[in-house]
């Protein structure tokens, strides 16, 4: 908490986040747009970490067969 800044009781209540991302709706993959951060649910089929700058986790879901 002291790298945050965070030293007294009251600096901690002040702490606000920089943004709100809903994290109780599940999206639809059919729906997502390139770039949306958005929660989804499936059943990963390949995963692998590229480093292309910063890290990223890649990751291939198995399409519903419901269209999802």
């Amino acid at each position: 908490m002291h790298r945050l800044g965070l030293v007294r009781d009251i600096d901690l209540a002040l702490h606000l986040p920089l943004r709100y991302e809903d994290e109780t709706r599940l999206s639809r993959l059919s729906r997502l747009r390139d770039g949306e951060a958005a929660l989804v649910e499936g059943v990963v089929q390949d995963s692998r970490v590229e480093s292309r700058g910063r890290r990223q986790l890649l990751v291939r879901l198995q399409e519903d067969p419901d269209g999802g």
